[in-house]
């Protein structure tokens, strides 16, 4: 059986049209890359 994962995303843009993002830390995994901030929920 497969596993069904719920995804839903959003971007945060500005009146200036500047989207909120973020460069991930050289201690984090993936370092140095950007990404969209904000934490991961997974439910059970």
């Amino acid at each position: 059986m497969k596993k069904l994962v719920k995804v839903v995303a959003a971007i945060i843009e500005n009146e200036n049209q500047e989207i909120l993002c973020a460069i991930r830390s050289p201690e984090m995994s993936i370092p140095n890359m950007w990404e969209f901030p904000g934490g991961e929920s997974r439910s059970k």
